[in-house]
């Protein structure tokens, strides 16, 4: 089936501190559209706005940090002839509440006349969302996120706005670093497992008798990591708690031999042992030509199929005042279709960001 496209989004991000507490607000407004081909899919404007208060107590051997968000969000469903929810206007509300505490113990050694310090650093969130259900909201840009450490202590296990998952849950891991003599991390690892203490209700699915998951506990989540002066690298992978199985797995390289030049390669491995189990490879690389212009690909191949993903290519120029970027895509569509874009992105240094979005999008799908 064909993707959607957003036709615009428009989006608010503002933020205050006050001493330990901060203050956010994310308002955003997207229109949800199919293009001008033959589909059945429902398209609607969809507004999401989530207001958060976040306390937060840091020390030197650890921290405990409160979060409340409140997620209100309406969809205005575009009469279409594919609108299968009933309704012309959905409204969900669903407030989230994390509590979440870290301990950070350290000890000096020495190994080859190098003075290192090794830190072993405890953490554990509790987490409460209530049920709502949502599965009368068509999923327009949600999915389940993507494996990654961080993503044991996520607020909602979805990306997207289209569902917040319920949870009465604990997440707890233990992570030890390496730190050199000016305290740069050279080397990280850690395990993690979530504890579930209800099921979830809450699925991509839209079918409203789907079986919610009964899972007590999560599957278990390893991490390490090494950060040399040129070459990094970081692997997560997914075990499954009961035959210690691997099931998913996402490793990331980096070599930036200077400020002008990087290139990013990730693998991802998922739902390893079943029958819809995949596997990719993505390649990304930028270099800066010369003072004004920089230039950058990205590759994503499908190693399970054996077939090109998307390809993009990004050009850059940057002077004193403003910037520029053009970036052209190339991307397959689940029909097998391919899609061709040209994004254009011109920025007014002291009115904009001055940010590189084809590095930022780059990092972001490669997981950087």
């Amino acid at each position: 089936m064909p993707n959607y496209e957003k036709m615009p989004e428009i989006g608010l991000d503002y933020s205050r501190q006050f001493g330990g507490l901060r203050m956010d607000l994310q308002t955003h407004a997207t229109e949800f559209a199919m293009a001008d081909i033959e589909h059945s899919k429902p398209e609607a404007l969809r507004v999401h706005l989530q207001p958060a208060l976040e306390y937060q107590l840091r020390k030197s051997f650890g921290g405990i940090k409160s979060t409340v968000v409140a997620n209100q969000t309406q969809y205005q469903m575009h009469e279409n002839g594919f609108n299968n929810t009933g309704e012309s206007s959905i409204n969900r509300f669903v407030p989230q509440f994390a509590l979440k505490g870290e301990l950070i113990f350290e000890r000096q050694f020495d190994l080859f006349d190098t003075h290192y310090t090794q830190t072993l650093e405890p953490q554990v969130q509790y987490l409460y969302v209530p049920y709502e259900d949502q599965s009368n909201i068509p999923l327009f840009d949600t999915a389940n996120r993507s494996l990654a450490f961080s993503n044991l202590f996520a607020l909602n296990r979805f990306t997207g706005s289209d569902r917040i998952g319920d949870a009465n849950q604990v997440a707890s891991a233990l992570t030890s670093r390496l730190l050199n003599e000016d305290g740069r991390p050279i080397a990280d690892a850690g395990i993690g497992q979530i504890v579930y203490f209800d099921d979830r209700e809450v699925m991509l699915s839209t079918d409203p008798l789907a079986a919610p998951d009964t899972t007590s506990v999560s599957d278990i989540f390893v991490k390490l990591g090494m950060n040399l002066s040129e070459l990094y690298f970081s692997s997560t992978i997914q075990l499954d708690p009961e035959e210690y199985r691997l099931t998913n797995s996402n490793s990331r390289v980096k070599w930036q031999p200077n400020q002008n030049n990087t290139v990013l390669l990730n693998h991802l491995a998922q739902n390893q042992g079943t029958d819809i189990e995949t596997e990719a490879m993505s390649l990304g690389g930028f270099t800066r030509i010369n003072n004004e212009w920089e230039v950058g690909v990205y590759a994503n191949y499908d190693l399970q199929n054996d077939q090109l993903l998307e390809t993009n290519l990004g050009l850059r120029y940057d002077s004193c005042c403003w910037a520029a970027e053009i970036v052209a895509e190339h991307t397959q569509l689940v029909n097998g279709l391919y899609n061709d874009g040209i994004q254009i992105q011109f920025v007014l240094k002291g009115i904009g960001t001055a940010n590189s979005r084809f590095k930022e999008d780059f990092a972001q799908k490669l997981n950087f």
